[in-house]
C-alpha cells in the first residue's frame, strides 16, 4: 500500500493494527517520546475503548523493557 506522507502511513499502521486486534485487547502502549502522528493515531481510539499508556523513557530516551512489559499486560 502506498500513502500520501510518513503521517498517512503511521496513522493507518496505528488504527488498523488495533482495530484488527480489539477482539484480544484494547490497550495501546506508546513510547513516551513517540512521533506526535502516533501519539495522535493512538488519542484518536481512546472514544472507541481503547486504552492508551504512555511508557516514559529514561536520559537516554529509551524505554524500559519491562515497564514497557508491565503496561502492555494483562490485555
Amino acid at each position: 500500500m502506498f500513502t500520501a506522507s510518513g503521517t498517512e502511513a503511521a496513522n493507518l499502521g496505528v488504527r488498523g493494527a488495533a482495530l484488527a486486534r480489539a477482539a484480544a485487547g484494547r490497550r495501546i502502549v506508546v513510547g513516551a517520546v513517540e512521533h506526535p502522528c502516533v501519539l495522535d493515531a493512538a488519542r484518536a481510539l481512546e472514544p472507541a475503548g481503547f486504552a492508551v499508556t504512555r511508557v516514559p523513557v529514561d536520559a537516554q530516551g529509551q524505554i524500559d523493557v519491562r515497564q514497557f512489559s508491565d503496561a502492555a499486560l494483562p490485555d
